[in-house]
């Protein structure tokens, strides 16, 4: 999708310039439903830990308090594949 030969995971979800704007969008939801202190934490890895941290689950269980940010990391992902996808030459 892009002109360099990065098209990693950590890419995709946090660093294509051509997502951007919708990344924001999203990821500023996903903000909205975590706790405070997970925001901050999150805030502070670098991208290739955040793909890390919420493809992992969170490094833990499934926590069912957390539904709300599951819900929010499917909306991220999917939204940005979706996008992704309509962006890509065809042929």
């Amino acid at each position: 999708m892009c002109d360099g030969d990065d098209e990693s995971v950590c890419h995709f979800l946090f660093e294509c310039q051509r997502l951007t704007d919708r990344r924001k969008e999203l990821w500023s939801d996903v903000e909205l439903s975590m706790p405070r202190p997970m925001v901050e934490e999150i805030g502070m890895m670098n991208n290739q830990a955040k793909v890390t941290f919420i493809l992992s689950g969170f490094g833990c269980k499934y926590v069912p308090e957390w539904n709300s940010i599951y819900v929010a990391l499917v909306r991220f992902v999917s939204n940005l594949y979706a996008l992704a996808s309509d962006l890509r030459p065809v042929g």
